[in-house]
């Protein structure tokens, strides 16, 4: 009975050490999140394309809240968490501004995620250059950049329940 515990325990802890082994450095776990803040108002200065193509230039938002929603059309976590997206992001529309920044995929498959997941009413950049996910240090996905008006940008690495998103977004408004 030991040794089958005993197996059972040593491949548990060979499990948990591989997945370690495979996530990149600094990125943390699924579930985890990693919190960095800038107060650089330059910082939140961006260019990019939206899916349907048109031009936006964050200057459009400046002095708002917003938050960025950093996502991959094959992130599954980014599909879990996309229905409470769009609920708290109808909660706070006119208050904040949510976007999209979708990466690490082509636009068609950015395209086929905002219609699968009905994230629709958000806009949505196709950042497939990877320049705004480079620009805010974003490594893994799903992640979130909260913007003050203020121009202090604080970015987190993880996906965020519906609970912990409505705090920050309330915070946004000051």
């Amino acid at each position: 009975m030991r040794s089958r515990w005993g197996a059972i325990i040593g491949a548990a802890l060979a499990s948990l050490l591989l997945l370690q082994a495979c996530s990149a450095p600094g990125v943390p776990a699924p579930g985890a999140s990693s919190v960095a803040t800038s107060a650089s108002a330059s910082a939140s200065a961006f260019v990019g394309s939206t899916l349907d193509g048109a031009s936006f230039d964050s200057a459009s938002v400046r002095g708002k809240p917003v938050v960025l929603w950093f996502w991959a059309p094959w992130c599954t976590i980014c599909r879990i968490e996309s229905a409470t997206i769009t609920a708290v992001e109808e909660e706070f529309r006119g208050e904040v501004t949510m976007i999209g920044v979708a990466g690490r995929g082509t636009v068609d498959e950015m395209k086929r995620f905002v219609s699968e997941t009905d994230t629709g009413r958000l806009l949505h950049l196709s950042d497939t250059s990877g320049a705004v996910w480079q620009q805010f240090g974003i490594v893994a996905q799903p992640a979130y950049v909260f913007m003050s008006p203020d121009g202090t940008v604080q970015t987190v690495v993880g996906a965020l329940g519906g609970k912990e998103l409505r705090k920050r977004m309330t915070e946004l408004q000051g």
